[in-house]
């Protein structure tokens, strides 16, 4: 009676890996530093307007931004471009640093940025995961940004057009945050 339980154990073990194959695995494919994340996993990035400050905001999560226009008077400006919420191949972390009570937000890739950043008193907002290409490959294009008054308004845009707008009024220009993919994407290149 003692040995019932582990023969029945020892039965269906041997019952569900005889279904298994004896061939050996694949090899796993060997990806190049330049291998592109899967476009399949990119989310819209939403540009959200607070006018009463004012400041944008970036945000992947869609439940978040309805919330933000629902109860803090947010509006949808648009979608600025399509991101990874999870790191994917040849992506970068896009920090989105704040200083307190959403009085001044920006986001970078640049570590010295968000080093200095945080020696001035910023913080990471952990719930609020992006990432982006740190150079122009697999098809992504160039995220502009431009600062407003004292860093509370900045504005990411993949329009160039859009971009020297703002600078003509009165935005600082910071170049370059990173690249995204546009929001016409498909696949990679």
């Amino acid at each position: 009676m003692k040995y019932i339980l582990p023969t029945i154990l020892l039965s269906a073990a041997a019952y569900f890996t005889s279904g298994l194959s004896t061939e050996p695995a694949p090899a796993l494919q060997v990806r190049s530093a330049e291998t592109c994340g899967d476009p399949a996993f990119a989310l819209p990035l939403y540009r959200i307007f607070q006018p009463a400050v004012p400041a944008r905001a970036y945000e992947l999560d869609v439940t978040v931004v309805t919330a933000e226009i629902a109860q803090a008077g947010w509006t949808l400006e648009r979608i600025s471009a399509m991101a990874f919420p999870s790191q994917q191949e040849s992506t970068v972390r896009f920090y989105h640093l704040g200083n307190g009570a959403g009085q001044s937000n920006f986001w970078t890739i640049n570590t010295t940025e968000l080093n200095a950043a945080l020696q001035e008193g910023y913080s990471i907002v952990a719930s609020d995961i992006t990432y982006i290409y740190p150079t122009q490959i697999c098809g992504s294009v160039p995220f502009y940004r431009a600062s407003g008054s004292a860093n509370k308004d900045n504005v990411y845009t993949t329009s160039e057009s859009e971009y020297l707008q703002f600078i003509a009024e009165g935005f600082v220009d910071m170049g370059i945050a990173g690249y995204v993919l546009p929001l016409n994407v498909v696949q990679c290149d």
